[in-house]
Order: C-alpha cells, then sequence, then structure tokens
C-alpha cells in the first residue's frame, strides 16, 4: 500500500474489481468493513486497519501427489500461514469512523446456520472506504486500483498540517525512513518490504512545482509525512508516489539466476521464463524436471494473482547449457518457451520436428509445457549445421508458435513458401512457425543480407503475416521499394549497423527497411496494434538518428548521452512513419522490450544510468548504476504519458524483449537485478534477496498514470432495457470552465470511435446507437480535453449489450425505402445513425404501419420504438 495526499477536488480512480463489504454481523464487531487483494485481506476497524496476507507452505520433497505411487491414499490439502499486522491512525479524531462511498451494484446474503435472526442479509457493497475527518482538515479514503491493489490517499484541504498524520505499526519487527532517499523499510517477520519515497507538487500559477517529500520516521514503529522545504499553506498539496502492485525475488542462494520473459494468463497468474546456474533454485515437487541436470538450465516458474505464492516452479535443460528467451501461453493456459541450448540431452519428445542436434554446436528448441508445470507435451530442436538462436516467442490461441531469432546455418530448414530460400551469409535473421503439436514446421524463411542479420522480436498479424525486427550489419538488404529508409546510413568513423524491420508472408518479402543514422542502431522489440500499425523500441548511438518533426525528443538534443533508448510508430499499409523519437537523459540507455494498448500508446521497458532521465512527477528517484525504466508515450510520440525508474543501490536492467507484458493498464515487467535494496512488497513469495550482489530474476506488476483528472467525481455506463440504450454517467466535481468532454466508444481489439464532442461536465446520456450490436460488449471512455491542449481519458466501461430475443420490429431488413413496422402499441420511432444521432422521427399506431424512409445512404442504422410501456429497438440495413 501506498500513501499520498491529494487536492480537494480530487476524484477517486474507481475500480469495482475491488469490493469494500460491510458488516451487517458475518464479522466480527471490530470490523466495520473488509476487503480481499489478491494474497491480503484488509479489515477496517474505528481506529485503523487490519491486514493479514497467506501464503502457503511447501510439502517436503518427496511428499507431493505425483511423487507417490498410489495418489488416492495419501491426498492432502496445502498447508498455508499468515501474517497479521495493523496500522494505527494515532492522535487521530475519536469519531472518524469508516464509511462506505459509490455503492456497488447486488449485495452478499450470509446465512449461516439454521436461525435466520443470526443471518446476515442484504450486506451492501462499495467501490471506497472513507475515514471523513481523521485528522484535522485531513480525509484519508481507500480505493483498488486495475490490478486489484490497494491504495490509500490523504486528502489535505489547504491550510490543513500532513505532518499530523502518525500511523503506528503492529505486528511488525520495525521501520526505518531514509532521510537520504526518502523511502521507508518496514521489516516483517517474511522480510522487508520498501515504499518508495513520496513525490509532492503543488500548482501554482499554472504550473507544477515539486515540493520535495519524504516519510518521517516518528520512533520504531509509527512514521508520518514529512515536507523539509516548506509548502504553500494556503494550496493544495499533492503527495504523489508510484503504484507498485506487487514485486517479488524468485532465485536461489548460491548462484547468478536470470529472468528473460514473462506473460499473464486471464485470471492474473503470472509466468516467467530465464536460467539459472543453481542446484537449489526453488523447483516445486511435481514437476517435470526437479533436478539441476548442469551447466545452465532454464527455469520456468508460474506465480499466484498478487505474486504471493509460487505455484510451481521446474528446471528444463540437458547437461551442458540453454538459454530460455521468449515465453507464451495458449488458450489452455499450457506454456511455450523458446531459446537456444548446447546441451546434446536437451529435452525432447516423441514426434517432434527435430529430435537430434544438427551439429552446429548450437541448437534453437521450442517446447509446451502443461498448465501446472508437470507434463514436457512437445519440445523440439530447431537449426542447421552451423549455431541457431532463437530469441523471441509468438502463441497464437489454438498453439501455432512463431520463432525468430539468428543462424549461421545454410541448410536451415525452410518451407517451400520462404521469403528468403537461400543464406545471405555472416549470419542470417530467420522466423519459424510450428503446428500447435510441434511436429510440423508449417513456414520458416531466412531473411538477410551478406554481413550478420539479427531477429530480436517477431510479431503476427491477423492475417497471419509475420513481422519481425532487429539489427543490421547488411548493406545489402532485400528491402522493397516503398521501404522509408532505403539503405544504411553509415560513416566510415563509425559503427556501420542499424535497425531493420521486414513484413514476410509466404513466397514473399512484403515490406522492409531499415532505421537508423550513421553510428550503431538497432530494434530490440516490436508490437503491433490491434489496427496493425507497427510500433518499434531500440537502441541509438547515432546524432542524426531520423527522429520526426514533434517527436518527444529529437536526436541530438541537448542533454542526450552516448547512446540513447528509441521509440517509433509506422502505418505500412503505405507506409508512413508517424512518430520517431529518442528517449534518454546525459549519460547512457537502452531499451529491450515495447508493447502498445488499445489507445496507441507505446509502454517502452529498458534501463538508464542517466541521473536525469525523463520520468513523471510518481517516479521515484534515480537509484544508481543503471536502473529500470518503464516509460509511456502519447499516440503521438510528443508527450509522456508516464515515465518511472525501478531499482536499488546496483544495476537491475531487462534482457529479452519478452520481459514486458501489457494488459490494460497493468504491466508485468521480469528484469534482473543486483540490487539487495530493490522494492518488492509485503506477502511477495521471496522478499528478501539472499544471493548478495549476484543477479536474481525480479518480477514485478505496475501500472503508470491511472489517476482520472482531479475533477472527475463519477463515470459509469450500463445497458438500459427501459431506453434499449446504453446509458452513460458521468459528473466532474469542482469547477471546470476551461473542460470539455468528448464520449468514445469501441468495440474490443478495434480503434475509438467519437459519438459526441463537447459533452457536458456532467449528464445521462443514451447511446441508442449500441442497440446495433446485439450479443457483443461495447466499450466506452470520456476524453477530458483541456483548453491547453492537453487531453486525459477516463477509464474503460465495458457494457455487454443483449442478444436480439423478440420478433423483429420492422422489415424487410435490408430495406429499400419503406418498411413496415409491427409496433407494440401506439408511440414514436426514431431512427439513428450508429452514433444515436436521431436522423428521422415517424408517429406509429398499435400494429402494422408503413413508413417511407428519408434518403440515406446505404448502410447500417438503428430503429427504435418507444412507447408508454414499451421501448424496442432493432438493427435496420438500408441499402
Amino acid at each position: 500500500m501506498t500513501a499520498y495526499a491529494v487536492p480537494p477536488v480530487s476524484g477517486p480512480l474507481l475500480d469495482r474489481s475491488l469490493i469494500f463489504e460491510e458488516n451487517r454481523g458475518q464479522f466480527d464487531p471490530s470490523v466495520r468493513f473488509r476487503t480481499h487483494t489478491a494474497n491480503e485481506q484488509i479489515r477496517f476497524l474505528q481506529d485503523g486497519i487490519s491486514v493479514a496476507m497467506v501464503r502457503e507452505i511447501p510439502h517436503p520433497a518427496g511428499s507431493s501427489p505425483k511423487d507417490r505411487p498410489y495418489v488416492w491414499m495419501d491426498e492432502r490439502d496445502p498447508d498455508y500461514e499468515a501474517l497479521v499486522w495493523q496500522i494505527r491512525f494515532d492522535g487521530a479524531a475519536p469519531d472518524a469512523a469508516p464509511a462506505g462511498e459509490y455503492l456497488s451494484p447486488g449485495y452478499y446474503n450470509y446465512l449461516i446456520g439454521a436461525d435466520p435472526a443470526g443471518w446476515a442479509t442484504h450486506v451492501q457493497r462499495f467501490n471506497q472506504i472513507r475515514y471523513a475527518g481523521l485528522y484535522a482538515g485531513i480525509d484519508l479514503v481507500y480505493y483498488g486500483t486495475e490490478d486489484q491493489a490497494l491504495k490509500y490517499d490523504f486528502i489535505v484541504q489547504p491550510g490543513s498540517d500532513p505532518g499530523a498524520v502518525r500511523m503506528v505499526l503492529d505486528g511488525v519487527l520495525g521501520l526505518s525512513a531514509d532521510p537520504a532517499s526518502g523511502r521507508l523499510t518496514i521489516y516483517t517477520s517474511w522480510g522487508s518490504v520498501q515504499e518508495e519515497a513520496p513525490v509532492a507538487y503543488q500548482e501554482i500559477g499554472g504550473v507544477r512545482q515539486i515540493v520535495p517529500c519524504r516519510y518521517r520516521q516518528i520512533d520504531e514503529l509509527s512514521f508520518g509525512f514529512e515536507l523539509p522545504a516548506g509548502y504553500r499553506r494556503d494550496l493544495p498539496l499533492v503527495i504523489d508516489p508510484l503504484t507498485l502492485s506487487w514485486g517479488t525475488f524468485l532465485h536461489s542462494s548460491l548462484s547468478d539466476d536470470y529472468a528473460h520473459a514473462v506473460v499473464r494468463d486471464a485470471q492474473d497468474r503470472v509466468y516467467m521464463a530465464g536460467y539459472t546456474k543453481a542446484v537449489d533454485f526453488p523447483v516445486t515437487p511435481g514437476v517435470f524436471q526437479n533436478l539441476y541436470h548442469g551447466g545452465i538450465d532454464n527455469f520456468i516458474a508460474k506465480l499466484s494473482p498478487g505474486g504471493g505464492m509460487l505455484e510451481f516452479a521446474t528446471f528444463l535443460g540437458g547437461n551442458d547449457w540453454e538459454l530460455a528467451y521468449g515465453i507464451g501461453l495458449d488458450a489452455a493456459d499450457q506454456i511455450y518457451v523458446t531459446g537456444y541450448c548446447r546441451s546434446l540431452d536437451y529435452p525432447v519428445t516423441a514426434g517432434a520436428f527435430c529430435t537430434i542436434p544438427a551439429g552446429g554446436g548450437v541448437e534453437g528448441f521450442l517446447s509446451k509445457l502443461s498448465a501446472d508445470g508437470d507434463s514436457l507435451l512437445f519440445s523440439t530442436l530447431f537449426g542447421g549445421s552451423g549455431r541457431d538462436y532463437l530469441y523471441d516467442l509468438h502463441v497464437q490461441p489454438d498453439g501455432t508458435a512463431t520463432v525468430c531469432g539468428y543462424t549461421f546455418s545454410a541448410n536451415l530448414p525452410l518451407t517451400s513458401d520462404a521469403a528468403q530460400g537461400t543464406y545471405g551469409g555472416g549470419g542470417d535473421a530467420c522466423v519459424a512457425q510450428f503446428s500447435p503439436d510441434g511436429g510440423s514446421l508449417l513456414y520458416s524463411s531466412y531473411f538477410g543480407g551478406y554481413m550478420y542479420d539479427i531477429a530480436q522480436s517477431v510479431d503476427l498479424d491477423t492475417a497471419g503475416v509475420f513481422y519481425i525486427g532487429g539489427t543490421t550489419g547488411s548493406p545489402n538488404l532485400p528491402v522493397t521499394p516503398d521501404a522509408l529508409q532505403g539503405s544504411m546510413m553509415t560513416d566510415p568513423l563509425l559503427a556501420a549497423e542499424d535497425g531493420f524491420v521486414a513484413v514476410l508472408a509466404p513466397g514473399q518479402v512484403r515490406y522492409a527497411s531499415y532505421l537508423g543514422g550513421s553510428d550503431s542502431d538497432g530494434i530490440n522489440g516490436i508490437d503491433l496494434s490491434a489496427d496493425g500499425e507497427l510500433f518499434v523500441a531500440g537502441t541509438t548511438y547515432s546524432h542524426d538518428f531520423p527522429t520526426s518533426t514533434g517527436a518527444w525528443q529529437a536526436s541530438g538534443s541537448p542533454g542526450l548521452g552516448a547512446g540513447d533508448a528509441f521509440a517509433a510508430r509506422m502505418s505500412l499499409s503505405p507506409p508512413v512513419l508517424i512518430y520517431a523519437t529518442c528517449l534518454g537523459g546525459s549519460d547512457a540507455e537502452f531499451t529491450k522490450a515495447i508493447r502498445v494498448n488499445d489507445d496507441h500508446e507505446a509502454f517502452i521497458l529498458g534501463a538508464t544510468r542517466s541521473a536525469n532521465f525523463p520520468v513523471s512527477l510518481n517516479s521515484r528517484p534515480y537509484a544508481a548504476q543503471y536502473d529500470v525504466f518503464l516509460t509511456v508515450l502519447t499516440a503521438e510520440g510528443s508527450q509522456l504519458k508516464g515515465s518511472s525508474l525501478y531499482g536499488g543501490a546496483y544495476n537491475d536492467y531487462p534482457k529479452a524483449a519478452g520481459g514486458l507484458y501489457l494488459s490494460g493498464h497493468v504491466a508485468s515487467l521480469a528484469v534482473t537485478t543486483h540490487s539487495p535494496d530493490a522494492p518488492v512488497t509485503a506477502g511477495a513469495y521471496q522478499t528478501v534477496k539472499t544471493n548478495g550482489l549476484a543477479d536474481a530474476p525480479w518480477l514485478l506488476s505496475t501500472q503508470l498514470d491511472l489517476v482520472l483528472p482531479a475533477s472527475l467525481a463519477h463515470w459509469e455506463a450500463a445497458w438500459q432495457a427501459a431506453h434499449a440504450a446504453a446509458e452513460l454517467n458521468w459528473q466532474l466535481q469542482g469547477p471546470a470552465p476551461d473542460l470539455t468532454v468528448s464520449v468514445e466508444r469501441s468495440l474490443p481489439g478495434e480503434g475509438w470511435e467519437v459519438l459526441r464532442t463537447g459533452a457536458g461536465i456532467g449528464e445521462t446520456w443514451l447511446d441508442a446507437g449500441a442497440a446495433a450490436y446485439p450479443g457483443q460488449m461495447l466499450r466506452y471512455r470520456l476524453g477530458m480535453h483541456q483548453a491547453d491542449g492537453a487531453l486525459t481519458y477516463s477509464t474503460v466501461q465495458e457494457v455487454r449489450i443483449p442478444a436480439a430475443s423478440q420478433a423483429p420490429l420492422a422489415w424487410p431488413n435490408p430495406a429499400k425505402g419503406r418498411i413496415t413496422v409491427q409496433a407494440p402499441e401506439r408511440g414514436m420511432l426514431v431512427l439513428c445513425d450508429l452514433r444515436g444521432q436521431a436522423l428521422a422521427v415517424q408517429a406509429a399506431d398499435a400494429g402494422r404501419t408503413e413508413w417511407q424512409l428519408p434518403p440515406l445512404p446505404a448502410g447500417l442504422y438503428v430503429l427504435r420504438f418507444s412507447g408508454a410501456g414499451a421501448v424496442r429497438a432493432q438493427r435496420l440495413q438500408i441499402e
């Protein structure tokens, strides 16, 4: 949990995944409300909160059902242990009790026991808890984040003193506040956890002014806030740290371990792949391979939502070395891993495409594990007589798996429809696709020139066309005539190396282009948006890297150092560079991964050595050496939507394109750290780094810039059968004379359509056009447009439109000018476009009504009928 203050006009970020349940006799009387996060139960008391964290106690080796010959004779449920601690509000107003806010639909019933007098019924649920007037002029508000973590805000009115806040911890071993960094460390019997220093600011004359802020240790078990430089007491003060939803180490105590790739399933369980040199890596009983085979072994691990429990961890390797670089899931949550190995006895399966090393000394591999990690479903090698390396993986829901990498094999297995059927020399990029059972090679191709060409990242579009990005030293790449950059930029005194992108289809190179300046440049990550635009990220040393007009940072800008991250967005039909920007500070940066959301916002994962790397106000400060960064660019590439640093006193960095996974606003990061003080969260699986300054996998789940505009107080959307339309409700709190609101709608996986502009700052509005999508899930958001051009979006609300079940309201459908309407009663007919805009109106009698429609363009419309007791809607196609 993280504490921070917000201005009194602020509205909460409400997420219905976290519900606060009132006590109507089903709990102990001291509990007023209760909620759950992924691995915690939080109880809200009169004078504080109580937190219970639960984790599973692993059984000794050999005790799992898989290790016993007769499972039914010795089954048992897992054992758990709990850590309970409390936060007390010392010196708070005695009458400041918690109250629920923003009532959630539905209720609970507790029908326990035979006596109805002891039942608790109609238990209400809320989206927020408020301790009003907890301290003089200060409220405390609790609410949930998108990742089901709990946050709390101290809302400090102008003139009030945040120094009055005093929070006392019970049930922990102690705490310490570092005056230099402003961070707070809490010591528990499960290890220590750090709260990053809060960042404070005030709006003065329309300019955001930073106010130094840090945690203040009052005694060995209590803390508050401290603002050493002072602040304007007549203005609101914001203390706003980043939400680190959860973070955990996962490593052995004896050696270096590395994290390369991460993915999440629909239940928010997290899967990680990497490699280890440790015999004591924390594998679990009953998995496919629980013994270290020597050299360097892959590991695959699965953690519960919230990172509190290791559901399984397994080795996967032979007696030499293997390095896992990519991980993916199919629709059944079966796990796919790719990388490369030197072990002649790497585990392979009968019937796989290739089970015998081809002799190059290094072979690529693709392996598939069951969802619980106890079975190797298939495993195949891939390569020729030279060295072969696989670096990234894309898995489709049906289990078709695509890999990309780098090969020195002139006899790499290819398919007859390869885009490039001959080896170019010097090491070529390669892409290959395998059937869901791993037994067939569906596609395989080279891509490259006479020097080295390395494919670092791969993606597929909806038509199954392959997109790869990487680094090349070849001046003769097979670029296409429409390339955005048709030749390599070189300087004889500098490195001859550029990034490249290529689109490969059966039998052809559909598109290929360089991307770089006159020094060394390379692309390390690519991602396709839902509408097929290509986003790339990499590292550049070129002072003349081709950044676009209006980019966030142009190449050669003052303050950039030797080596910077870059990101670019391009449309390829036809090829257009939408933006290209640098991203860096005065020292060095590199990036490894990029992911894009439905709003075309690019999330970029990398590492920086720059103390002045551009970050948001809610970021923790730069720590030391290399820190991990996660930066979000706006769709235009001209601004940062958010940027945060993660790290400790030593090097922290990502290693592969698979190190970032994005779902909505929640980002999962699989990185490697040397820092014992890298921030983790209480209740996480492993909160103490036990291998000193050696490398260790560090798994994080975080969110950036989820806070709504300060004036947004309420926002919801739901289907209203009484109006046969989607009903949207919103309300902005406080004066907002320079703010306008737009209403936008989309289908999942599609772009956003503006339904209205200049909407009111508080109203109820019906989207009649929603009826045109029976049985589908529609998504809505609000855009808040400031007078200075700044645009911020609300959270997304989803509305499922009921499937059409009644007889047709009108026919014929499709219609040509005239329709017949069967109205259930007297009423009014309204013909709307898909945005809900009324185009024509006609009175209707009960029974049949003939209506000659006005001349309209061919397309889809919505016909709505409203009567005294009936409302109907129907999608109508006009030819």
